[in-house]
């Protein structure tokens, strides 16, 4: 009891979607809303950019004699998105930032530029970044 669930991408979408609809009808609350999960994914943008960064500087530390490529998904999962709102949008490219993210995170524990502590930490401020702009629009 208490406890809250945390929203995903899809109910991000649907409340940004009705969000934008509230907006259009001259809703202040709406506008207040969007400037507030604007705001949001401005920081978690940054965020995820300053991780991605961190990132880079170890993979530096890789002899130059090694050529390490991308850790690439295979078989990537297609999903349909209905997205009706710019909001929406830039979440997703957010996400897709954070796919990267883990992907060369993994790549750096799995090549021993990194600890286990540390990819964990990575994958975790990440998610925390996603977390937070969900949580935004509930």
């Amino acid at each position: 009891e208490g406890v809250h669930s945390i929203m995903g991408m899809a109910g991000y979408i649907s409340a940004t979607n009705l969000i934008k609809q509230t907006a259009a009808q001259d809703d202040p609350y709406a506008d207040w809303a969007i400037v507030q999960l604007e705001e949001k994914l401005t920081q978690a943008k940054i965020g995820m950019l300053e991780l991605t960064q961190q990132l880079d500087r170890i993979r530096q530390d890789l002899p130059t004699q090694i050529d390490m490529g991308d850790n690439l998904n295979i078989h990537p999962v297609t999903l349909p998105l209905y997205i009706g709102s710019q909001l929406g949008f830039l979440a997703v490219y957010l996400l897709t930032d954070y796919d990267t993210l883990v992907r060369r995170t993994l790549l750096a524990h799995h090549t021993a530029l990194i600890g286990r502590r540390d990819m964990e930490a990575w994958i975790d401020d990440g998610a925390h970044l996603l977390r937070s702009l969900f949580g935004q629009a509930q």
